[in-house]
């Protein structure tokens, strides 16, 4: 194939992955700046499922008991 097409080619293939690549970017900020509604639904349901979770462990959890052979003077 000859040099300069390839060059070409390669060149636009980089001009349309830079292009994208800042489309993305931009999409990023505006989402991190202005978060859906579903999205902060799910991040409070996260949160809630975390704290139940772990006030089940605490209120389920064997208390740790230390044996009686490790108490010896």
């Amino acid at each position: 194939m000859n040099p300069y097409l390839l060059e070409f080619e390669l060149n636009e293939r980089r001009r349309i992955m830079i292009a994208e690549a800042d489309r993305r970017r931009l999409v990023n900020l505006y989402n991190a700046r202005y978060p859906r509604k579903t999205d902060k639904l799910f991040l409070a349901l996260a949160d809630f499922l975390i704290d139940f979770g772990e006030a089940l462990r605490r209120r389920h959890a064997k208390p740790q008991v230390v044996a009686g052979d490790f108490c010896r003077e």
